[in-house]
């Protein structure tokens, strides 16, 4: 009864403060992980699935046309085998830091994602584009899923086991 009335309260409140809702709704309602490998299965583009962090965090710039931040930084962590995520793995990565509305980029044009981004280990969507790979903070924060306990089902979904579409 409690879940149906917070997906309630949820719904109500995203007609008229969607950044909120979506914000509260990632802090409460994480999805399952083989929900967030279909999100990017879905989408165009080529994706690597990789577990570490970001290092490095350096030249930060605002974009005024996309609204958002765009810093240079270093991934270091493991790509995956059949076993698991057990093969070195690091790139030089482009992130692309969204903002909930767009007063903050123009009140606030230098994010603290330095300070608290190399501190996250988990799993990461690396979009492969022809200038390198990309990375993009979500309206959750960011993009990537820390805690071990997801790597079975990343693993699962990688090599094609056991990870069936979740029904909408």
């Amino acid at each position: 009864m409690q879940r149906a009335a917070l997906a309630l309260a949820l719904a109500l409140s995203s007609a008229t403060l969607p950044e909120t809702a979506a914000a509260i709704e990632c802090a409460l309602m994480p999805p399952d992980f083989r929900q967030i490998w279909w999100s990017y299965a879905d989408v165009e583009g080529k994706y690597v699935l990789v577990w570490g962090r970001f290092s490095d965090l350096r030249s930060p710039r605002f974009d005024r046309d996309r609204q958002m931040m765009v810093w240079q930084a270093t991934f270091t962590g493991m790509s995956s085998s059949k076993r698991a995520f057990d093969d070195p793995f690091s790139a030089n990565v482009t992130i692309h830091e969204s903002f909930l509305s767009e007063d903050e980029p123009e009140t606030n044009p230098s994010s603290r994602l330095d300070e608290y981004l190399p501190q996250i280990e988990g799993l990461v969507f690396l979009e492969v584009t022809p200038g390198g790979y990309s990375f993009g903070t979500g309206i959750c924060g960011s993009d990537i899923y820390p805690g071990e306990e997801n790597i079975p089902s990343a693993l699962d979904c990688i090599h094609g086991r056991r990870c069936a579409r979740p029904k909408q």
